[in-house]
């Protein structure tokens, strides 16, 4: 049941200016059961308020049963994750 999987993929900058707006598009992948894959290769920029919208996100799913799994994110992902120490809660490592 790998493709019923539901992707999602963040916008190359996602920070306190669209994450309300974002906030839409990841509460739909509630309206449908399985595991969400998290397309976080195109991030250039990510702050806390990104962060925190993921963070907020990664938990609901959690608690929904869905399992969330990152493909591929980008370094600056990686990096800002585990300078604010949400990596590991993420479910990035760290």
């Amino acid at each position: 049941m790998a493709d019923s999987a539901h992707r999602i993929a963040l916008p190359n900058r996602l920070g306190i200016a669209n994450v309300t707006a974002f906030k839409e598009v990841l509460t739909g992948c509630f309206e449908q059961s399985g595991p969400i894959h998290v397309e976080a290769d195109a991030v250039e920029r990510i702050d806390a308020a990104g962060l925190q919208l993921m963070f907020a996100f990664v938990t609901a799913a959690h608690e929904r049963g869905q399992p969330v799994e990152w493909k591929a994110p980008s370094e600056v992902v990686l990096k800002t994750a585990t300078m604010l120490g949400l990596a590991e809660a993420l479910g990035l490592g760290g």
